[in-house]
């Protein structure tokens, strides 16, 4: 589960990893859609094009502590989305996932999994 820490909000409940080239290159590309509960992390990653895609995603870009760089909303197929500074993350999610949870630059999301321990804003109180 991935959860905006600002907001309180919950992005999604299953979030899947990109943590290989060939996943990477692949991401989404062999999908129809993508649920409204389900995300994308690619990691290592920088930044992200929709060439081939079938259908709209949010995608939100994160540094190497869950802060949010960037979010974009309704990113449509065929697009190139711009470099950032400092982007070491990128989570693609549902179309209409940022603006649901009000995910802004500045804000941290928060998840746990086997690869990576609990994200927290600096100062914050970790598990």
């Amino acid at each position: 589960m991935v959860t905006n820490v600002d907001t309180g909000k919950i992005l999604i409940k299953k979030m899947k990893r990109a943590d290989t080239f060939w996943r990477r290159f692949l991401g989404l590309l062999p999908e129809k859609s993508l649920p409204a509960d389900e995300g994308l992390l690619l990691t290592p990653c920088r930044s992200v094009h929709t060439f081939f895609m079938r259908f709209e995603i949010d995608v939100i870009y994160l540094d190497n502590m869950g802060r949010v760089l960037a979010a974009f909303s309704h990113v449509k197929p065929w697009r190139i989305l711009p470099f950032v500074k400092g982007v070491e993350e990128v989570l693609e999610t549902a179309s209409g996932t940022v603006n649901r949870t009000e995910t802004k630059p500045g804000n941290y999301l928060n998840w746990v999994d086997e690869t990576r321990s609990t994200c927290h804003p600096p100062g914050g109180h970790g598990i």
